[in-house]
């Protein structure tokens, strides 16, 4: 599972979502969408939408360019125990990537 993940924060007014756009996805059009670590909570700063990581995580604000660790997940297969992702940020599972971030990976 473990892997590198950069790419742009973006945020979904309509579905009120973080997700990871310029990802250097394998299809054109699929959706990266991230599993924050525990204690991760949404915060809005200078009116942009973001996450503020556990510990001495950063702020991670839509807009910014984003280097994650941790790994992809088959959410049908195997969806990790205990994490939940509102339906909204999945309107297509065939067409999404389900990404969990890592809380002891560096996160830029």
């Amino acid at each position: 599972m473990a892997a590198a993940l950069t790419g742009r924060l973006f945020y979904d007014a309509a579905n009120r979502c973080l997700t990871i756009t310029d990802a250097g996805d394998p299809e054109p059009g699929t959706s990266v969408i991230p599993v924050w670590p525990s204690g991760t909570r949404p915060v809005i700063e200078a009116g942009k939408h973001g996450v503020d990581l556990p510990g001495d995580g950063p702020v991670l604000l839509e807009g910014e360019s984003i280097e994650l660790g941790g790994g992809y997940v088959d959410w049908e297969a195997h969806p990790p125990s205990g994490l939940k992702i509102p339906n909204a940020c999945i309107p297509d599972l065939a067409n999404s990537m389900i990404f969990q971030l890592h809380p002891k990976q560096p996160m830029v």
